[in-house]
């Protein structure tokens, strides 16, 4: 089980933000992951957090120093109980795991509609759009 990552032979915990990260924050990041790449990881069938250069909005959470293709096999809420993870990405797992539902969902992504979807999901948690 992997709890842990080494740095010359010791342990060390996941990284903590000088910022603290609220679900404004979190979602700030999804939305202009989302604004990047424009469409869901893969195209069809079960979800990747990275695969071919693309990444789910989880993945796009996941900082590139701490991401492990084991991670792969894993439900986002499992990744606490394998992978060391940020403890803002621990309390917020609720909300990253309702993300992670409109991500796999292979209706959301037809045309324009994630941005739409996004912007509901914000209005109903009183939540702001990222400016472009």
């Amino acid at each position: 089980m992997k709890a842990e990552r080494f740095f010359e032979g010791q342990p060390t915990p996941a990284p903590n933000l000088d910022k603290p990260v609220t679900r404004q924050t979190i979602f700030d990041r999804v939305v202009r992951h989302h604004r990047k790449q424009r469409r869901r990881c893969p195209a069809e069938g079960r979800c990747f957090y990275r695969l071919a250069g693309d990444m789910c909005f989880v993945g796009a959470l996941i900082d590139h120093d701490w991401y492990d293709s084991e991670m792969e096999s894993y439900r986002v809420r499992d990744l606490l109980k394998v992978f060391a993870m940020p403890g803002w990405f621990r309390d917020s797992i609720g909300f990253i795991e309702e993300l992670q539902t409109i991500h796999d969902t292979e209706t959301n992504w037809p045309g324009d509609r994630m941005e739409m979807i996004l912007e509901l999901f914000a209005a109903e948690r009183r939540m702001t759009i990222p400016s472009v």
